[in-house]
């Protein structure tokens, strides 16, 4: 969430908000709400009910930017563990797809990545993970 205020100088500037929605989340990391939760609820986003009555859940910015800091240096370590010799692809089953098996936090980054940069790629996000071509990108809302 971004709000905009008045400076002495009479500009306007931008202020990004400190507590997040699970929705402004959602929006930043471009998955869905639902997956947010997940992700709060396994522990892999440090997040906090405030106020009464069940309270709303509330992520602080610094949580989110550490949430991602882990993820990008996880990632780096994978792909430093695994790396692509010369000419190598991805192995295909029948269907043509490609079929990855991914934990839950190498889920989360996949759909990033698949959303981030439109690669037209299909992520399912239950049962057994399959990465492949597809007309469009599903599964970020």
């Amino acid at each position: 969430m971004i709000e905009e205020s008045k400076r002495e100088t009479g500009g306007v500037r931008r202020v990004r908000a400190r507590m997040l929605t699970l929705d402004d989340v959602a929006e930043e990391l471009a998955i869905s709400r639902a997956q947010v939760y997940a992700l709060v609820r396994r522990g892999d986003l440090r997040a906090g009910k405030i106020g009464g009555g069940g309270g709303q859940w509330r992520v602080d910015r610094t949580h989110l930017e550490a949430y991602l800091e882990r993820t990008w240096a996880d990632t780096a370590a994978w792909v430093q563990a695994r790396p692509l010799t010369d000419g190598e692809e991805p192995p295909a089953t029948e269907s043509g797809r490609v079929k990855i098996v991914l934990t839950p936090a190498d889920r989360a980054k996949a759909l990033r990545a698949a959303v981030r940069d439109d690669s037209k790629v299909r992520v399912s996000l239950t049962g057994t993970r399959r990465v492949g071509p597809s007309p469009e990108v599903r599964g970020t809302n």
